[in-house]
């Protein structure tokens, strides 16, 4: 085997191993009114799944959600759009809770969120309480409760600190979490945005481990009839 053919097996088994963490943002930026595989849109307005959508590696399931906007919230949101969460940019709506996983299957980390009360019937509506619940690969569970803050979409609709921002700790190789409304509302439902996320590469099969050294082998064995 050929020095080159040496270098080139280890190098390619290294970078498999070191195939590392990938982190991402999910913005939902321009999927409010497109035309997506299994989905009910209006152009500009919205785009409907009822179950299950999938968005950048990620399955998203709930009874029913929308990836919205703007037009969303002056078309539904009983006339009065200020009463419906809204920071700027394409968003998505999902009622009454949401479940996220990667779509692969692959293990991945809930690094923080952007989180809205969908929509408020009246000014003095309380300050929503959501669980976050993550469901690790060896079975065990995560929770916490995330408040978002006391002032209602009216105050505070456009800008895109309009949704509540939380960071979590701890909430690492998780198959899936859920987000549920714990406060009730008419609506009870979920408005999420800037969903930060880190897949987890999978764990290398040992036909990999077992090429990378034979591959490190060859070039000690080409190193040392060299120096002979």
């Amino acid at each position: 085997m050929s020095k080159q053919i040496l270098v080139k097996t280890a190098l390619a088994c290294a970078l498999s191993l070191a195939a590392s963490a990938q982190a991402d943002v999910l913005t939902f930026d321009g999927t409010a009114g497109a035309d997506l595989p299994g989905a009910t849109f209006v152009a500009s307005v919205y785009t409907y799944f009822e179950g299950s959508s999938v968005y950048q590696g990620y399955t998203f399931s709930a009874e029913a959600q929308w990836y919205a906007g703007y037009m969303n919230t002056v078309v539904f949101c009983g006339g009065v759009s200020v009463n419906c969460a809204f920071n700027g940019t394409d968003h998505l709506v999902a009622t009454p809770m949401l479940n996220v996983r990667r779509a692969d299957g692959n293990a991945f980390s809930l690094n923080a969120f952007d989180l809205g009360n969908t929509h408020e019937g009246e000014a003095d509506e309380p300050a929503a309480t959501f669980a976050v619940i993550g469901f690790r690969t060896d079975g065990t569970t995560i929770s916490t409760t995330v408040t978002l803050d006391d002032l209602p979409n009216s105050a505070t609709y456009g800008p895109a600190a309009s949704l509540t921002h939380f960071d979590f700790a701890g909430f690492d190789n998780l198959r899936a979490f859920d987000i549920a409304r714990i406060t009730p509302n008419e609506w009870s439902s979920v408005t999420l945005d800037n969903l930060d996320v880190t897949a987890v590469a999978p764990v290398p099969e040992p036909s990999a481990w077992f090429m990378m050294g034979l591959g490190l082998l060859g070039l000690a064995a080409h190193a040392k009839r060299r120096k002979a």
